[in-house]
């Protein structure tokens, strides 16, 4: 695609090892510079690559460790990522906010960052009529982290508060954690003010979010994480 070459292997906890594998057997020598990007667990290239390495980071992911992992495999990530990150402190690095620079550089990252903040694609907003009830819209991963748990209770208080209210989670997750919340909006007496579903993507990428109240909603976003609340204005 484009003259990219896409190369899968693996999974999660052995992507790793397979790109090591790979680049060892066939593609060491044919690159001047190799990108590393980092979600969660490196890759190490800076010990095998044996050229340049460009560390490509979104964010630290320390705190994420305690919501996405049981001890004590969470109380092992939140110490050693420090630890790991050792070997990149002088390489140039690519990241999407001061924040994250801040945090490198506590680290003791010595080398240049570059902070490039992540674009989004201009589309024309949808001319709809607005919701009868406040709806908020989520339009991102369901997992522990994005504190679906928090919303659910939000929604639970702006109802007793008001009387009305709506809240559609647009994502996927894993089919425990969805039961999880889902239980817990019962619980809440929220019943159909939460609906849950898998937003579509279109050809370029982009996630198109539409007929998700009885008022268009007409939201879109990247196909990176995101939060979108849509509705009513309160």
């Amino acid at each position: 695609m484009d003259g990219i070459r896409i190369v899968r292997a693996g999974r999660q906890w052995t992507v790793h090892w397979n790109a090591f594998r790979h680049y060892r057997r066939s593609l060491r020598g044919r690159f001047d510079v190799v990108i590393d990007e980092i979600n969660t667990i490196p890759f190490f290239t800076p010990f095998w690559a044996g050229i340049p390495t460009l560390l490509l980071i979104f964010q630290l992911a320390r705190e994420v460790w305690w919501y996405e992992s049981s001890i004590p495999i969470s109380a092992i990530g939140y110490l050693l990522e420090p630890v790991y990150l050792r070997g990149y402190r002088k390489a140039p690095v690519v990241t999407i906010s001061k924040s994250t620079e801040q945090d490198l550089r506590k680290l003791g990252f010595q080398g240049p960052i570059t902070i490039i903040p992540i674009g989004i694609e201009q589309v024309a907003p949808a001319h709809s009529e607005k919701a009868n009830v406040p709806t908020f819209l989520y339009v991102g991963r369901l997992a522990p982290s994005k504190r679906i748990g928090h919303m659910v209770q939000a929604l639970a208080q702006f109802r007793q508060a008001t009387g009305a209210g709506r809240l559609w989670l647009a994502g996927s997750g894993s089919d425990r954690y969805q039961r999880a919340f889902e239980c817990r909006g019962r619980r809440r007496v929220l019943g159909p003010c939460l609906r849950t579903g898998e937003a579509p993507f279109d050809d370029r990428g982009a996630c198109v979010v539409d007929d998700l109240s009885t008022g268009r909603l007409g939201t879109c976003c990247h196909r990176s994480e995101c939060v979108w609340y849509a509705g009513d204005r309160l």
